[in-house]
């Protein structure tokens, strides 16, 4: 009796505890706010060239480092491109840039 009361208890506290759960779910939940990219029906997505500005705020990127003492503030101005299709291109093509 001892002996298989043992093991029983034994696995059943393993899969009570069952290892990484919160992770799995954790991917999950990422996986579902963050979905697949899926083109429309031809396979290009027509570009919306509507000339509007976005402003992102990302909380994993600092605009700027600061190394030593006595600062106060900093202030900084940058000018925005705005985004065109090259001369010659097609709008139902992609295009992409990045400044950093």
């Amino acid at each position: 009796m001892k002996f298989t009361l043992l093991p029983t208890l034994l696995l059943a506290g393993l899969a009570v505890a069952a290892p990484l759960t919160e992770k799995r779910l954790a991917r999950r939940a990422a996986r579902r706010s963050n979905p697949a990219y899926v083109p429309n029906a031809f396979g290009v997505e027509q570009l919306n060239i509507t000339g509007n500005k976005n402003v992102e705020y990302s909380s994993n990127w600092a605009g700027a480092v600061l190394i030593g003492t006595g600062y106060s503030s900093v202030t900084a101005e940058f000018t925005v491109p705005t985004p065109k299709v090259p001369s010659g291109g097609s709008s139902g093509t992609e295009y992409c840039a990045s400044a950093w």
